[in-house]
């Protein structure tokens, strides 16, 4: 897949949108997992913050990622994403080989994760109205039947997008100034980043920003 190809699909409001939620024991775990359709595949791109983070030397601070076959984000007092049900995985296969296997999110410094991939095991119909979920633990991609990943903490309901505008944390002033598909470009590369890199571009001078663009 030619990053050309998927760049211009990034030019675009996502077709789709999880806003997930941690779990009571997680309150504070917040983030999004945005989906890009594109004609072999999709593109996955999703930012967390307060994830669980061990700041310890060795400490993995690994947390497995999946889509999941239910439709709520409800569930038990034991399980309270119990009705996001199993790993999304229509051709019955082992896992790893699961449609609904992701890449783990590698939690950083004050339990923030951000990762993008792209994968051909679903269409974006095939997940529109199911659930993505955070586990606390990594998965290792071994065990049956899916993974060891530990505990549901948080999840999101993936939703379709209505089309319209990019929206951003640029003012009009800034759009105005660049060309509009280097500006939508600058705001999909900015919203996917960490809060205080965020702030350094926000504060950048605009040649500056359009320098730096991929």
């Amino acid at each position: 897949m030619p990053i050309q190809h998927i760049m211009s699909h990034w030019c675009a409001r996502p077709d789709a949108r999880a806003r997930i939620a941690g779990s009571p024991k997680y309150p504070a775990l917040r983030g999004f997992a945005d989906f890009y359709a594109l004609d072999e595949g999709v593109v996955l791109i999703a930012s967390l913050w307060d994830l669980p983070y061990d700041p310890a030397s060795c400490a993995p601070n690994i947390c497995g990622l999946h889509i999941h076959a239910g439709r709520a984000c409800t569930g038990t007092e034991a399980d309270p994403f119990a009705d996001a049900l199993g790993h999304f995985n229509p051709g019955n296969c082992p896992h790893p080989a699961h449609a609904g296997d992701l890449p783990p999110l590698f939690v950083g410094r004050g339990g923030y994760a951000w990762l993008g991939v792209y994968t051909e095991r679903f269409t974006l119909a095939d997940i529109i109205g199911r659930t993505i979920i955070v586990h606390d633990r990594r998965d290792d991609f071994t065990s049956q039947p899916a993974g060891d990943s530990g505990t549901r903490i948080g999840c999101g309901l993936i939703e379709r997008l209505g089309r319209g505008g990019v929206g951003g944390i640029l003012g009009s002033g800034h759009r105005r100034a660049l060309d509009p598909d280097r500006a939508q470009r600058l705001l999909l590369v900015l919203e996917s980043l960490p809060p205080g890199i965020i702030k350094k571009w926000y504060n950048a001078p605009i040649a500056q920003k359009e320098e730096k663009l991929p």
